[in-house]
């Protein structure tokens, strides 16, 4: 006769204490050799069997049907079928004899034999699914009452792996509870999004815990989306108040949905400018405002560029004009040339950019130890899978193909190593410059980059005051600090 061997184990509690599928092919495999049995194929089903409709099961029986195999070599009767529709079909198929044998690790069913043995079998896993259900039904309500999801923590939460069955809690991950919280932040405090915070939580090195993959777009909406951080909880349509603790507030949840909700609207680009609000019309004493202009030539080519002008709120008719954001710039960069920072004053920027910092030096800790667990990880998974090949548990083209998969974990792992490395040199580097204050805010201010537009907002303030703009010319009176910095006579504070 010819045997295929049907392996299953799901993911699911009903078979929890089962045997993994490799062993359950090695226990079988030994058991075909002691009998001399010709094993043509195996089939091997990760899949509960509590539903009728399984790809790989009908596969196997239509072998059968088809008279390419004859017999079934199995670990138990129950990884054939834990349900009456599957149950009935492989005992009509054993009855009429086209199943001629099905062969278990204790037992043989053959198509002679009394019909009660086998249908005994069946019926037993049937009804163990069955009280399986109840069971599971009433740990879950219990579970509700008791405050506790009854599902997989999400991310930034553990599931409880010390406790009953039945009583398990969900916990504060160490590992990712401030990582997740950060992202958060960039959502209600910056603002920004979906797909731009799932690029950090990569540069952070989230990953899920069950495929080890880095979080896309859509599951960073669905975790942003989540009541469950608020420390309440949805189940079946309900929600319930939840044990865990909370990782936001329920009006920060809310103000993340009206941000969330408004993103995914099209709206009109608006653009930040740093020096509104700052700088007054030195001819009306009006504020001076920010609007932006585009140029377009006649080869088709488009010029964007940035005017300040005022706002004429307290004299329509201030003939003051506008003036574009470069030459502006140019004045307060001269401005800061003048300005000669002692070593004290030095000691004094560094510190405050330390303390500044810290939560986000915190942060990036926290993802350079994300990636480098990883990454021992990734290759403790290429030694097992190579111990794996070379006992013959795997053919070759599954270890191809897992190897491959492995690798390019590790090529993107490694490179995500790198971008940490490069963020901390980064970060060094800012530090050695904040040593010449002078020079570090003249770097800012002739930058491109929107990402200094606080910066520069920032350092103005700080060393200016009293600024106001006429026939384009912009007047900054010098905080007292940097008074006392040009007077020496006056400068014990700050070391000349």
């Amino acid at each position: 006769m010819k045997y295929v061997l049907y392996v299953r184990k799901s993911e699911e509690s009903e078979d929890k204490q089962v045997a993994s599928i490799s062993s359950q092919i090695n226990e079988m495999k030994k058991v075909a050799t002691d009998n001399d049995l010709q094993v043509i194929k195996i089939f091997r089903e990760e899949e509960s069997a509590k539903q009728p409709g399984r790809k790989v099961f009908n596969e196997m029986l239509q072998m059968i049907e088809d008279k390419r195999a004859d017999a079934i070599l199995c670990w138990r009767l129950n990884r054939l079928s834990r349900n009456p529709v599957d149950g009935g079909k492989i005992s009509w198929l054993l009855q009429n004899s086209i199943i001629k044998l099905i062969k278990t690790s204790d037992r043989d069913f053959r198509p002679e034999d009394n019909v009660m043995l086998m249908s005994m079998e069946l019926g037993m896993a049937n009804q163990f699914i069955i009280d399986l259900r109840k069971d599971t039904v009433r740990g879950i309500n219990n579970k509700l009452k008791m405050g506790w999801m009854p599902a997989f923590a999400r991310i930034g939460y553990l599931n409880d792996p010390y406790s009953l069955q039945g009583e398990k809690k969900i916990l504060k991950d160490p590992e990712t509870f401030d990582q997740v919280r950060h992202l958060w932040d960039l959502l209600l405090e910056k603002q920004w999004s979906v797909k731009r915070i799932a690029e950090e939580a990569k540069t952070m090195g989230l990953k899920t815990r069950r495929t080890k993959r880095y979080f896309q777009p859509s599951s960073i909406d669905r975790m942003l989306h989540s009541i469950f951080y608020t420390g309440k909880f949805e189940y079946d349509g309900n929600i319930y108040q939840g044990q865990h603790e909370p990782m936001i507030t329920m009006d920060e949840y809310e103000l993340g949905q009206r941000i969330l909700s408004n993103k995914s609207k099209p709206r009109k680009r608006i653009h930040e400018f740093p020096y509104t609000a700052l700088i007054k019309c030195g001819e009306c004493g009006a504020m001076i405002t920010a609007e932006e202009k585009h140029k377009v030539q006649k080869n088709g080519n488009r010029h964007d560029y940035i005017y300040y002008r005022c706002t004429k709120k307290k004299r329509p008719t201030c003939n003051q004009k506008a003036i574009r954001q470069q030459p502006l710039e140019s004045q307060i960069t001269d401005f800061i040339r003048t300005l000669k920072v002692s070593d004290k004053f030095k000691g004094y920027v560094l510190n405050s950019l330390k303390a500044d910092h810290s939560k986000e030096t915190e942060i990036q800790n926290q993802a350079i130890k994300s990636h480098q667990k990883a990454n021992i990880e990734n290759k403790k998974k290429l030694d097992r899978l190579l111990e794996l090949r070379l006992a013959e548990e795997i053919d070759q083209e599954a270890y191809k193909t897992k190897k491959e998969q492995l690798q390019s974990e590790q090529a993107e792992i490694e490179k995500q190593l790198n971008k940490d490395s490069q963020r901390s040199k980064n970060w060094l580097e800012l530090i050695e410059k904040a040593f010449d204050f002078t020079g570090y805010a003249i770097e800012i201010f002739e930058s491109d980059d929107p990402a200094y537009i606080e910066h520069k907002k920032i350092i103005l303030r700080t060393i200016g005051s009293n600024l106001f703009l006429k026939d384009d010319k912009l007047t900054i009176e010098p905080e007292k600090i940097f008074s006392m910095i040009k007077e020496p006579s006056n400068s014990l504070l700050w070391g000349g």
